[in-house]
């Protein structure tokens, strides 16, 4: 597997990183991946997590600017609670678990308000 990034932006994921994480969390980050790509043609931009989290548990202007439907989101709903948590950005993609993403969110939200 190539790594996830390209020359242009500061996130490369290597596979190793991506071998530490659960099958329904590889797939969220797989997901935020896509998403930062999309929306900021870099890997993974900071606190794409939180907005992708966002877009998936509420229906409000990140879900429109990433562009999820419906569907999508309910994967994402069901991803999270398969793996009992989200990935987040530290120095490499990691594991969170819900309770502690839960924290990390709302004090983001707080600081980042829609």
């Amino acid at each position: 597997m190539a790594p996830l990034g390209d020359e242009h932006t500061t996130r490369v994921i290597r596979p190793a990183q991506l071998a530490l994480l659960s099958t329904p969390a590889l797939e969220i980050a797989e997901t935020i991946v896509r998403a930062s790509r999309s929306c900021y043609a870099q890997t993974w931009r900071r606190d794409t997590e939180h907005r992708v989290w966002r877009a998936t548990t509420h229906d409000g202007s990140d879900r429109a600017a990433l562009g999820f439907g419906a569907d999508e989101c309910a994967n994402l709903r069901r991803l999270a609670h398969a793996a009992g948590g989200w990935v987040a950005w530290t120095t490499n993609p990691v594991f969170v678990p819900l309770a502690s993403w839960l924290a990390l969110h709302r004090t983001w939200a707080e600081l980042n308000p829609e």
